[in-house]
């Protein structure tokens, strides 16, 4: 197990965290790459500017500061969502991550929300396809996410 020294907020995460968990983050940083690599290979960022790259980056790097804030400010009266993110990145494991994917799925809206701003984001791949086709995916994505937490809750 690895030890890290800090102060008492990096010694709280210290306290909870177990291999599962540097696992579980290791497995989003290399998915992460993953996806980069295979959307720059499929020529989406052919035609991004300076601008597009610095929304895009801060579009990816806020899910990685949410993490970072749930981490850290970990706090008695955290919300359902909070708990889980805590216990998918510090005790790892299945469980975890099938709650988040249910409650994700109870709170369609925020999901929703979150997927139109990623496609209203004027991005130059996102220019090439119509309104419909943009509220598709996005009623895809929603779709996807109810389908698998269907699943997931009987397992």
């Amino acid at each position: 197990m690895i030890n890290f020294q800090g102060d008492g907020l990096i010694k709280n995460i210290n306290r909870d965290m177990t291999n599962k968990g540097i696992l579980n983050i290791l497995i989003l940083v290399f998915i992460t790459v993953l996806t980069y690599v295979f959307m720059k290979n499929k020529g989406l960022f052919s035609d991004f500017t300076l601008y597009h790259h610095l929304v895009w980056s801060a579009f990816i790097g806020s899910t990685f500061v949410y993490i970072l804030y749930v981490m850290i400010v970990k706090h008695k009266n955290s919300s359902k969502i909070e708990k889980e993110t805590y216990d998918l990145f510090t005790k790892g494991g299945y469980e975890p991550f099938k709650e988040i994917i249910i409650l994700t799925d109870e709170d369609a809206i925020l999901g929703f929300i979150l997927i139109l701003v990623a496609l209203i984001i004027p991005f130059p791949f996102n220019l090439r396809l119509d309104n419909e086709r943009l509220f598709l995916i996005a009623m895809s994505k929603v779709g996807i996410i109810h389908l698998v937490a269907s699943v997931l809750k009987h397992f």
